[in-house]
Parts: C-alpha cells; sequence; structure tokens
C-alpha cells in the first residue's frame, strides 16, 4: 500500500525486527561506555525504533546493511548521554524579587566597613594593658572564662576580672571612635 510519498509500506514481519535485536544489542554494547550499562536496553529500544523508522521510510524493501546499524546503534548511546547530562532549564520565577537574587557574599561597602572596624579594634586592643589584653583576645578567640583561667594560670577571679575590664575598655574606645556594637 503507497503511503503519502508514494512508496510502497508493508509491515515488517516480527521475524525481521527479531533478527536485528541480537545485532544490534553487541553493537550498542560495543559503542557504549561502561558507565551507561545499566541503560543499554532502553539504547537498544531506541535504536530499533531508529532502524524500523528507515526502514518504514524507504518502504520496507531495503535491507539494512551493517554499517547502517552501527550508526543507529552509536546515534542511539549518544542521545542517551547526551539526554543523561542534560542540565534542567530552571524556569524564571515571575514574582521573583529583586532583592531575593542577592548574594550573601559582603560588597564593596561592607568590606571596607569591616576592614575599618577591625583596624579600631586593633588600635583599642593595643591600647590596653598587656594582661588584659590577653583575656579580651582569648575572649574574642571564643574562650570561656574558665579555658581562658587554665590557658594563663590566673584564678578564676583574676581572668573573670581581666577579661570583663578589658572588655569594658574596648567598648569605651570603640564608642570614642565612633563605632557602636
Amino acid at each position: 500500500m503507497p503511503d503519502s510519498t508514494g512508496a510502497s509500506t508493508r509491515p515488517l514481519e516480527p521475524a525481521e525486527i527479531a533478527s536485528l535485536r541480537p545485532r544490534l544489542i553487541a553493537l550498542v554494547r560495543k559503542v557504549s561506555p561502561r558507565w551507561l550499562a545499566d541503560q543499554a536496553e532502553d539504547i537498544v529500544q531506541n535504536a530499533i525504533v531508529s532502524v524500523l523508522e528507515h526502514l518504514r521510510a524507504a518502504g520496507g524493501d531495503s535491507a539494512v546493511s551493517s554499517s547502517y546499524l552501527m550508526r543507529a546503534a552509536h546515534n542511539a548511546a549518544v542521545d542517551e548521554i547526551r539526554r543523561r547530562f542534560r542540565r534542567p532549564e530552571i524556569a524564571p520565577e515571575v514574582d521573583m524579587d529583586i532583592h531575593e537574587l542577592r548574594s550573601n557574599a559582603p560588597g564593596p561597602g561592607e568590606e571596607a566597613q569591616a576592614r575599618e572596624i577591625d583596624r579600631a579594634l586593633r588600635a583599642c586592643l593595643a591600647a590596653v594593658a598587656r594582661p588584659r589584653r590577653a583575656a579580651v583576645t582569648l575572649f574574642l578567640l571564643g574562650y570561656s572564662v574558665a579555658e581562658t583561667q587554665q590557658l594563663s594560670g590566673w584564678s578564676r577571679k583574676r581572668a573573670e576580672h581581666l577579661t570583663y575590664r578589658g572588655l569594658a575598655a574596648v567598648r569605651q574606645c570603640l564608642s570614642q571612635k565612633g563605632i557602636q556594637p
């Protein structure tokens, strides 16, 4: 029976389709990478569909060459690789506000302000007496009063006294420089 292109089409016999399958399985195994072994059956099915479409377009009367089968197996494997590595497209949110797109990284103004605070803090620490400076530095590094006591060898009361008096002196110095907590 002729189709719209004028070529006659005849349905392929199941035996003809079945004879293609073992050849395509071998070719798919040959051209596919090992990490695609779990998808070999799907690749073979896609290759068979490609060959059947070729036969239908040719009117079903042509024989399929080994080189065409190799090309069909190769193309099916490449299509599967592309499908696996295709990045999903993320549709932009219509309601997304520009502020939601903001990065958490500090901007240039915030970095400049942080450098200014760092310089002021270092200057204020340098002005504090040495034992208080050590206690405050340990506190700013995250050590507790008990840990400061252990590290310095001071009594608990002395470690508390030096830490809190030192922090008060640093706060006062920073406030005189115009930096408020």
